[in-house]
Order: C-alpha cells, then structure tokens, then sequence
C-alpha cells in the first residue's frame, strides 16, 4: 500500500409500485401515509391479531403522547421542559409509524411543532441507516468487481471461493438496502422535508447515495401526483400533511401549474401571516417553507418585501432580512445561532462580504455549506465568489473544485496559489471517494494550468497508483523527485511502483533512498502489499532488521 501525504433499480420501481398499490387498495390514499400492514405479509395468515396488537401499541403510544401534549399546551415552563425530554426518551424509532399517525390529529401549532421535531429527527436516523445501507452495497458491489478483474481466468479453486463469497456479501448489502429504501416508503410523503434539508442542505454525498435521494424524492413526487389527480385546498389538509407536501410542490406544480397554484400561494400566505406574529417557532418554520419552494418562493418574498400594504405587520427591514436570508439559503435560525447577521449580507462591503464568508468556515464548518454553494450564483465580486469556493473545497465539497476549474486562464492566474491548492484537495477527495479515474484526469488538467510543481507530481503518482497504471506512477514520482530529491515519500512510493512492475533491484535503491531521507516506518514496509515482489530478497530483509533494530534502540 503507497504511503500518502495527506439512479435507480427496476426493483426498486416495482417495488414502488406495490407499495403504491397497497395505500390504494387499503383505502388509505387520504392520509398520504403508507399503512404498515401495506408491506408486510400479505398472505392473509394472523392479520387480524397481527391488526390486534397494532391496535394496542398505537393506542399506548397515543396515550403517551396526549399526556406529553397536555403539558406542552397548558403546562408551566418546567412542565413543558419535562414534558420534551419525555418525549425524546419514550418515543423512539420503534414507535415511528404510530407517533406518525397521531401526528394527523388537530395538534394545536405549540404542540405540532415539538412533535414534528422530534418525528424528524427520529425519520433523520431511518434516512441515515438507508444512506449507509446503499454506500455498503456500493462498496461491497466495487469490491466484487475490482476482484473479478484483476483475477486472471480460469480462476483458482481458492480464488473462485473468494469470489463467490464477495458477491454473496453484495447480495446481502442490495437486500439491506432494499429493505432499507422498503421502511423510508412506509411514511410516505411524511419524510419529504427531512429528505429535502438532507439533499440542500448538506454537501452532495457520494455519487451512489446522491442517486438514491434523487430517486426517493421522484417516487414521493409520484405518490403526490396519484393521490390528488387535482390540487388540495391546503385548508382541507392536516397541517402535518400540508407541511410535508411543501417540499414536492416545486415538482408536482411541474405537471399540473394551473391546478397548484393556488395551494402554493395558499401555504405561502399562511406562512406569511405566522411570521407576521414574530414567534421565533414560526418564523422559523416560514424561514423553512420559503426555502422549500425554491425559486418561487423567493419571487414570493422579493414581492412582499416591496409590498407597502405589509408596513402594518412587519417593518420593510425584517422583511427584507427574512428575504435576503433566503436568497442565501441560509437554514432557519442559523444565523443567530452563529451570532452573524446575514439579512444585511449584500449591503456590506466586498472585503467584509469576504470575511464574513470566512468567519463563517470557522464557526459553522458543514453547517454552512448551503449558504457558501448559493454565493456562487449569487455573489457580484469575483475574488468574492472563490472565497466561498474554496470554503466548500475545504469542506470536502465538489462543488467549490468545480467553480474553480470552471475559471478563465487569466482569472486563474490572478489565485494561482490559492485555486491550485484547493483543486489538489478537491481531486483528493474524491480520490478518497473511490472516483480515482475522475481525480487522475482532473490533476492532469490541472499539471497542464500549473506545471513544474512537486505536489501535483506526487498526487497524480499516488492517484496513478489507484487505478493500476504503474508507468504513469514511476513517470510522475521521478519528476517529483527531481524537485524535492531529498522527499522520502516520493522514493518510497517510486519504490512500489517499481515493484508492482516487478523491477525489483531498482525498487530497492528507491526504498534504500527513502529510508536514507528519513522512512523508518519498518511495519508500513513489512506489511505493504506493493512491495510484496521484494519479500525474499535477503536485502529487504536485511533492511527491516536493520530498521527494527534502530527502533528498538530509541
């Protein structure tokens, strides 16, 4: 091992499509929930105790959480207090489907909203476990096909066992994912908002995973555009449910502008007319419906900003800051939380613009990455634009690396230093993600824009490395060496290169070379798998003697 410096299955649809069949055939379309009972057995065996026992733990639950709702209503401070940390402790992910379903009653806002915090954070983990559930199944699907391509045929009877046991263990990983994307459907559009806060408001996650956001927000659009052939009266919809439609509005509107237009107008009026109140909760929640409706909603707010007949319910300052933070895509209550005032944002000077872009990395690290991405598109000034550029980069956002790469020669040249730097990160990242092919490409784009430099020599060796193509390897360590002769990590990784190629005798100057300048990591040398060619030279061996009596001496 070198030493380093630094869409959707056709099962999945037919899935889909049973699943949508059930909230059909049970009658249920109305709630835009999927019933447990839709997914599981459908042989007819025990469904009546099986409904029984439902019954039983939704009513335990349902008295659970009317207590804890008494309390949150008409309780003290204290009460209310106990009451929160009452639910947090006995509503847990086991009771998801039936807290979902209270969640459909007539909850009074300063309930509702506790209740819908807690429910999302709880669908948050069911969201989180289905991620990891699909970036196994990618691991475990690129560790089967790696292994087959690299094992020459016939294969061995111990290589044909290995084989047989990865792809047993891709199997397991796609039922697991599958099962996991099967428990995310059963809330039907219930998990829109938590699934949309973790497509834009999080930094793009790998490819595979991005894949499956996509496709789950295209069948929770589905299910929408089946349940209402026409557009709802928002009024004439739980406020759980009208919530949760907000996010899909964007998409179904595509299909049917005339017949949502008057629910998206409708939804955005009452989020007004909440915010109007200055209830940090619900200013909060119209933060996050505007942010919601995208581009509309912005529209929407640059309307009422200019509006003379809000004056009576809002002074023209916090409108405009509430519209300038979405502008932003600042997520609800960020900002003072993080004590900087974003609604004046574009008001200040660039150089402060460019500081506040930086006190913002510092403070909010990935919390502020939705806000760094819409500066891109946003921002006026240039020099402006790379600072949050290369705030994503750092981040271990693709995005701030693209913006830079998308530049001009002679704008390049002016941040010569500073994009260079953070393309070599961005291309390490998504080395690190697997995306070896695509980071040996995007270094050798960038050699051409900044040749002679050791650091883009040694990254595109080591990348190299990856993907097998041990002549570009040895190429691009030696030219590393020839500015940095003294490096001991160019030499070591030279020296595994030359030993994949079997070049043994030169592989071993190149490990001498490296342990001379300062490699002493004798384990790292006896284990790495590249130099496995050099294990029975008496001179390997003499070097790691050699090696582990010096460290036993210190």
């Amino acid at each position: 091992m070198s030493w380093r410096s630094g869409g959707g299955s056709s099962s999945s649809r037919r899935l889909f499509a049973l699943c949508l069949g059930a909230i059909l055939a049970s009658g249920s379309a109305a709630s835009g929930l999927v019933p447990p009972h839709a997914i599981g057995d459908a042989s007819g065996g025990g469904l009546h105790n099986a409904a029984a026992a439902q019954g039983t733990a939704r009513g335990e639950v349902a008295r659970r959480l009317s207590e804890i709702c008494g309390y949150l209503e008409s309780g003290t401070t204290n009460q209310q207090a106990a009451s929160l940390r009452q639910l947090q402790e006995s509503i847990t992910i086991k009771e998801l489907a039936e807290f979902r379903a209270y969640l459909l009653r007539p909850l009074a806002p300063a309930v509702l909203g506790p209740l819908r915090a807690h429910f999302e954070t709880l669908l948050l983990g069911e969201i989180e476990t289905a991620e990891a559930a699909v970036a196994e199944f990618d691991a475990a699907r690129r560790a089967a096909r790696e292994f087959a391509a690299k094992t020459p045929e016939p294969l061995a009877e111990e290589a044909a066992r290995e084989l047989a046991a990865l792809r047993e263990k891709r199997e397991a990983a796609r039922q697991k994912s599958h099962d996991s994307y099967r428990a995310l459907l059963a809330h039907g559009y219930a998990i829109a908002p938590v699934l949309w806060s973790r497509i834009h408001q999080k930094k793009p996650p790998p490819y595979h995973v991005a894949r499956f956001h996509a496709r789950l927000h295209e069948d929770l659009a589905a299910a929408v555009r089946l349940e209402f052939p026409s557009a709802p009266r928002s009024r004439s919809l739980p406020p759980f449910l009208r919530r949760a439609l907000v996010p899909l509005i964007p998409d179904v509107h595509g299909r049917d502008p005339k017949g949502w237009d008057a629910f998206r107008e409708e939804v955005a009026a009452e989020s007004l007319d909440a915010a109007s109140g200055l209830h940090p909760e619900r200013w909060r929640e119209a933060r996050a419906v505007f942010l919601e409706l995208g581009d509309w909603g912005q529209r929407r707010l640059v309307a009422w900003v200019a509006d003379p007949a809000q004056n009576e319910h809002l002074s023209a300052s916090l409108r405009s800051a509430f519209a300038e933070r979405n502008l932003l895509a600042v997520p609800a209550a960020f900002d003072r939380s993080m004590g900087l005032d974003l609604g004046a944002y574009r008001a200040q000077p660039a150089k402060r613009r460019r500081e506040t872009i930086q006190r913002l990395e510092w403070t909010a690290g990935e919390r502020a990455v939705p806000i760094f991405a819409r500066l891109l598109e946003v921002e006026r000034e240039r020099f402006v634009q790379v600072a949050a550029a290369v705030a994503l980069a750092r981040l271990g956002d693709r995005r701030g690396g693209e913006f830079l790469e998308r530049l001009s020669f002679e704008e390049s040249a002016e941040i010569a230093s500073l994009s260079r730097a953070v393309l070599i990160i961005d291309a390490r990242q998504r080395r690190e993600a697997g995306e070896a092919e695509d980071a040996l490409q995007r270094l050798l784009e960038l050699l051409r824009r900044f040749p002679g430099d050791f650091e883009l020599h040694f990254e595109i060796g080591i990348t190299a490395l990856g993907v097998r193509d041990f002549e570009l390897a040895m190429r691009h360590f030696q030219r590393a060496i020839a500015y940095q002769p003294e490096n001991m990590l160019a030499h070591y990784n030279l020296a595994c290169a030359l030993a994949l190629r079997g070049r043994s005798a030169e592989a071993m100057r190149e490990l001498e070379q490296a342990v001379e300048a300062g490699f002493d990591d004798f384990r790292h040398i006896e284990e790495d798998p590249d130099l496995e060619s050099l294990r029975e030279l008496p001179v390997f061996r003499a070097l790691l003697a050699r090696l582990a009596a010096r460290d036993r001496g210190r």
